[in-house]
């Protein structure tokens, strides 16, 4: 067992004090803190002026009633550090992107929705967001479009296509960026269990599909990131989009019948348009897959026009574990 030197004695103890406070969710005295860390009251006091000094807890004006006494409460401050989330979405043949700031708990303390016509507006639209929020520390971009060596390759946006996204942010604004594709995200925010397999379909009413695969709540990509991109499929070779209602089921399913042959999930979550729901019979589908596999072995499906909320969910989650 590897031996702490007093000084990191110090840190490891200020960082049990701070994440046990963050993981509460409510407000803590000195006394439940020690019974919650097994430190010292004497330890946590001396550790707990440090961490108000550099404001990642705070000291709430109004105290605790404990046995009849009032103590002084603390409290994780979430908002010493902000990320902005930007989720681009495609609307016909516009890019919207909706702007996102969120806290270090994963709340969305202000949004905005704003369309954005070329890469000039979209770091104008950042750096407002810079110059309001300067506790920004990190920039997370879920795109509709797949990043290969750097550069957007594959963009259904064509203004944004060949560029290196995340480069262009960084240069701009000094603020470290990730960037992430739209299904990947939108899977992981629907992923729950770390030891399973998940994998997502989505398809857009008006664009070609993409499909994502989860391993142990980690993103696999594939060796150039185009792991996914159902598109290339021979199903999909001729097809023009939006698909027609005739097409719509037989693309479906071909695509559904690819995922579980190939990956084998434990999960499979499926992103259609709401107004897709009426067209598909889902019950027929499924019938139609247990005829092909092996008793037992499909996974557990479910259908969803809930993509939007998943998305950003997704991208939350991957932003507090970078």
């Amino acid at each position: 067992m590897k031996a702490y030197k007093p000084k990191n004695i110090k840190e490891h103890n200020k960082e049990l004090i701070s994440d046990y406070i963050k993981n509460a969710h409510l407000p803590l005295t000195i006394r439940q803190i020690s019974d919650g860390t097994q430190l010292s009251v004497v330890t946590i006091n001396k550790l707990i002026v440090e961490l108000i000094e550099s404001d990642t807890i705070k000291s709430l004006d109004k105290h605790a009633k404990t046995g009849g006494r009032f103590a002084t409460a603390y409290e994780f401050n979430t908002t010493k550090e902000l990320i902005l989330i930007l989720q681009f979405i495609e609307n016909d043949k516009n890019l919207v992107v909706n702007y996102h700031i969120v806290d270090l708990l994963g709340n969305v303390i202000e949004q905005k929705n704003l369309k954005t016509n070329n890469l000039d507006e979209l770091l104008l639209n950042i750096n407002h967001f810079r110059s309001v929020f300067p506790q920004i520390v990190l920039i997370t971009c879920g795109i509709t479009g797949v990043e290969i060596d750097g550069e957007l390759r594959i963009m259904d946006f064509s203004p944004l296509k060949n560029i290196n996204l995340a480069k262009e942010i960084r240069d701009s604004t000094q603020i470290e960026t990730i960037i992430e594709n739209d299904i990947n995200a939108a899977t992981l925010g629907y992923a729950l269990e770390d030891n399973e397999v998940l994998s997502g379909v989505y398809f857009p009413e008006k664009f070609p599909p993409g499909s994502s695969l989860i391993i142990n709540q980690t993103i696999f990509k594939g060796s150039n990131n185009i792991s996914g991109e159902i598109k290339y499929l021979p199903t999909f070779r001729n097809a023009e989009f939006p698909l027609s209602q005739n097409e719509i089921y037989l693309k479906v399913f071909d695509s559904i019948q690819t995922i579980i042959a190939m990956y084998a999930p434990h999960q499979l979550i499926i992103f259609i348009p709401q107004v897709w729901e009426k067209l598909l019979n889902i019950d027929k589908i499924k019938d139609e897959l247990r005829e092909i596999f092996p008793k037992g072995t499909l996974p557990q499906m479910e259908f969803s026009s809930n993509f939007s909320s998943l998305y950003l969910a997704g991208l939350i989650k991957l932003s507090l574990r970078n």
